[in-house]
């Protein structure tokens, strides 16, 4: 605030000398005395410049790439309006702030405001939550439906420090699927901004969490603890939470405006790509006629496919450098390694198929099993492991599907480690001749 009125002082008009005001233009000074105005002015304005992006980096880098978006009428859609806007609108509810002023009125709502909070907020002492809601340093924000009150925040405001607490802050049962919530709070948020505090500080206790979090609060205390540690009191089993309103952003115009952001950047995505076009899709699918044995569309066919950067590109064509004599030697490696994996005393296991007998609900867990007896299988048709990766590759499976099923602190689970270890060690052995 200090810093406000310095700079209002600087801001005021200088009167223009007489031989100005006839439109003449001012001469400088030979001696360079004219242009000190001048040079203040410009000195000003960067120091001005300096503070603005030591508060707002992002908002000052981007200034120079800023620009003006007009959004279609046709294409903006009004959010429709909350449970809570349409009564507030309709003049069905009512947001008031009030106060311990000894009026009956405000009596009478504090009461009622007072049996919410206990009703809503059992574990809180019952003379706590009346000291504080008819103390005269705390003021309440009220909902009043049809002249009945239905719920409220009570807080106290911190001028000085430039926070505002929350102490508590419920709605009756039967309203609180209305958006109410929301709505209260953005209430209390546009309020505390006429008074120029932009913090909110609370204890939630853990069923409030949740309802806070959506409210822009946030666990990350930014504030120092000097200017809030002695005016708020620390509520055992209680999280604190900060909230921090941006000046400008007027509160009780959220979902209009997120809404207007919404389809503005929509509408600047448009401009870019064309991910919003709907193309027609494969009709073929939808003949009555067609049928399975039928040929599928081609890929070039699909309507769009072209037009999001697709193309058709030819499938590679791959062939062995290995020989027959190559192939044969990995294999008589592979059979040796296979041949020490079933000789330790961690394979027993892995020795034969998981009887699904037995383990009834083995399948269901494990999609793709496998044991040493379906590895030396496939080690005898001689050309399905061309690589030691792929052979590798089907004992780590076999190794995952034990460490799936079973629990970390089984002995499968360690003979699995120990089996893949070991086939790691072994295979780091074998030459391969490269594909």
């Amino acid at each position: 605030t200090s810093g406000t009125s310095k700079g209002s002082k600087s801001s005021k008009k200088r009167k223009r000398p007489k031989e100005e005001e006839g439109g003449a233009p001012r001469k400088k000074s030979k001696s360079g005395k004219g242009s000190k105005s001048e040079s203040s002015k410009a000195k000003a304005k960067a120091a001005a410049g300096a503070m603005a992006s030591a508060y707002f980096p992002l908002a000052t880098s981007l200034e120079p790439e800023r620009k003006i978006v007009e959004v279609p009428v046709e294409f903006y859609k009004p959010v429709p309006l909350s449970t809570a806007q349409k009564e507030e609108a309709e003049g069905v509810l009512i947001f008031t702030i009030i106060r311990n002023d000894g009026t009956d009125d405000s009596l009478t709502q504090l009461l009622k405001l007072k049996d919410i909070f206990t009703k809503q907020l059992p574990k809180m002492p019952r003379d706590y939550i009346a000291r504080l809601v008819f103390g005269w340093r705390h003021r309440s924000l009220v909902i009043l439906k049809r002249g009945e009150v239905v719920g409220g925040i009570s807080f106290r405001p911190f001028p000085k420090q430039g926070f505002c607490e929350i102490a508590f802050c419920a709605i009756t049962a039967a309203e609180q699927l209305n958006g109410y919530g929301s709505r209260l709070m953005n209430q209390l948020k546009h309020f505390v901004q006429q008074d120029g505090i932009f913090y909110f500080l609370t204890y939630a206790d853990n069923f409030a969490i949740g309802y806070f979090k959506k409210q822009g609060f946030t666990t990350y205390i930014t504030q120092p603890k000097e200017k809030w540690g002695a005016f708020i009191k620390d509520y055992e089993g209680g999280t604190l939470m900060e909230c921090h309103t941006h000046p400008k952003i007027p509160y009780l115009e959220v979902r209009d405006m997120v809404s207007k952001q919404r389809a503005c950047l929509n509408e600047m995505i448009k401009r870019v790509s064309n991910t919003h076009t709907v193309f027609s899709g494969i009709k073929i699918w939808k003949d009555p006629k067609r049928k399975p044995t039928d040929k599928r569309p081609r890929l070039k066919e699909i309507p769009g496919l072209s037009k999001v950067g697709w193309k058709h590109a030819p499938y590679p064509s791959y062939s062995l450098k290995m020989s027959n004599n190559d192939i044969i030697t990995l294999r008589d490696k592979l059979l040796g390694v296979l041949k020490q994996l079933r000789e330790s005393r961690d394979s027993w296991p892995f020795l034969e198929p998981v009887d699904t007998t037995l383990v009834t609900d083995y399948l269901t867990v494990i999609k793709n099993p496998i044991d040493f007896t379906l590895i030396e299988d496939r080690l005898l048709k001689g050309n399905y492991y061309i690589t030691k990766h792929i052979f590798f590759a089907d004992v780590k499976r076999m190794c995952d599907n034990c460490r799936t099923y079973n629990h970390q602190e089984t002995v499968f689970y360690h003979h699995a480690n120990a089996i893949e270890k070991l086939a790691k060690n072994l295979l780091s052995t074998i030459q391969e001749v490269p594909l």
